[in-house]
């Protein structure tokens, strides 16, 4: 009797210092982003006041696709892609191109949508925020934490939306992080003579 008292001792100690570590690692990426979400934002007004003062923009990229759907009409989806440059030693031109951040705007019908994809210094997936709504409703709002491998590790929801609704939200932001780094890969990494 007394070495399954001890066996479940342990047992629950383990248990419990795993569940530490893994809250542990969630409250590390939580930090994270907030300390990196508003050196992000902080790049973004400076290109804007680059921007304003004529000088021609540095670091980003947008991309614009526009559709008529049926059943919803006219659609415009405005991306602009965020980087940082790495630079080689004795080449002038950078060497590789390091993802920072996405502001998404598209819209639905008459529901519009604004999101902000934020990634680590790495270019791994990070914080994901989202608001939305129809016009002259209420606007909802989501927010997403995520691991470098792209899993989820905390959420936030300030919606109406039902549970369906809000699982798909959460799963295609953390598709769309890897899309879209594949889709500003392909456009970076395309070869000059």
């Amino acid at each position: 009797m007394k070495t399954k008292s001890i066996v479940l001792s342990v047992l629950l100690v383990c248990i419990c210092t795993a569940l530490s570590a893994q809250e542990n690692k969630a409250d590390q990426r939580v930090k994270l982003a907030r300390q990196l979400y508003p050196l992000r934002l902080d790049q973004v007004g400076t290109i804007k006041r680059y921007e304003e003062d004529g000088i021609p923009s540095i670091n980003y990229l947008t991309s614009i696709r526009q559709q008529n759907w049926a059943g919803s009409g006219m659609s415009k989806d405005e991306m602009k892609y965020y980087y940082r440059e790495i630079e080689g030693e004795a080449d002038p031109r950078p060497v590789d191109y390091v993802l920072l951040f996405i502001r998404r705007t598209y819209n639905m019908g008459s529901m519009n949508v604004f999101e902000e994809y934020t990634y680590d210094d790495d270019g791994n997936p990070l914080f994901w925020f989202c608001r939305y709504g129809f016009e002259g409703q209420k606007r909802n709002e989501m927010r997403g934490y995520f691991d470098a491998d792209g899993t989820p590790v905390r959420s936030l929801n300030k919606s109406d939306a039902t549970p369906e609704e809000i699982n798909a939200r959460f799963s295609a932001a953390r598709k769309n992080f890897f899309l879209f780094k594949q889709a500003f890969n392909a456009l970076y990494k395309v070869q000059y003579p």
